[in-house]
């Protein structure tokens, strides 16, 4: 269509009115659909921006081109030289000017964007794949620790001692001598106590009382002697932890 003007208007001058008008009415519509159409940010069409912006000045450089051809024909040389010499330049400046302003960033930067973007989602994805693997990998090894240690402590009640004690005071005999005071009787009676714990207290039982502070209380000081622990090797730290 501009070309058919171009060629009109150098022939028919009347009719440069007219086509003057009905360009300023393409470009008004040419900007929007190039700002609300073309440009969608979510859409496949600004593609087609390129192609249109190349197409669009081609078309000037030939319709540049051509009318000062038309001039020449018309024996107007000197405006027909001078038309291209003072349009052809300014054509081609704006050309680069829409070039380096727009074209070029648009073909780079939204690259660059979109590569930072994504960089950016797998280093987030990553970080949130470490976290969930070593959050598991914890609760692992907390359940595993749990397990080895339900499994190492002692399955008979620390009560069995206090039972087994009870039962066995209960069908304790003392001998009663004659002539024995409630004194005498009271002190055989409590000698008697002190080799029965010593019968039937066992090794789990100091492990578990080893930390108690009723030796003052009941005076049974063998009983809270000092016992070698139970070693429980599966909670021996050889590693650092991960939390370290």
């Amino acid at each position: 269509a501009f070309l058919v003007a171009v060629v009109y208007s150098t022939i028919v001058p009347l009719m440069l009115g007219g086509c003057a008008i009905f360009f300023f009415i393409a470009t008004k519509v040419y900007t929007h659909q190039a700002l609300f159409v073309y440009s969608q940010p979510y859409e496949g069409g600004g593609i087609l921006m390129y192609q249109l912006n190349r197409s669009i000045f081609v078309i000037l450089y030939i319709s540049v081109c051509l009318f000062a051809l038309l001039l020449g024909l018309k024996q107007a040389t000197i405006a027909s030289i001078s038309f291209l010499i003072f349009m052809f330049p300014i054509i081609f400046l704006v050309d680069r000017k829409v070039a380096t302003t727009f074209v070029t960033p648009s073909l780079t930067l939204a690259l660059s964007n979109a590569r930072m973007i994504d960089e950016l989602t797998i280093r987030s994805n990553q970080r949130i794949q470490s976290y969930r693997q070593q959050k598991a990998e914890r609760t692992r090894k907390r359940r595993q620790a749990s397990q080895r240690t339900n499994t190492s402590l002692p399955t008979q009640p620390i009560s069995e001692f206090s039972s087994t004690n009870g039962n066995s005071l209960s069908k304790m005999h003392i001998n009663v001598r004659k002539g024995d005071d409630k004194t005498q009787i009271r002190q055989r009676r409590k000698e008697s106590s002190r080799r029965m714990d010593k019968k039937y207290v066992d090794k789990r039982t100091y492990a578990a009382d080893a930390d108690s502070d009723d030796s003052a209380e009941t005076g049974n000081i063998d009983f809270y002697l000092y016992r070698q622990p139970q070693l429980n090797k599966s909670l021996w730290e050889t590693k650092p932890r991960p939390y370290r």
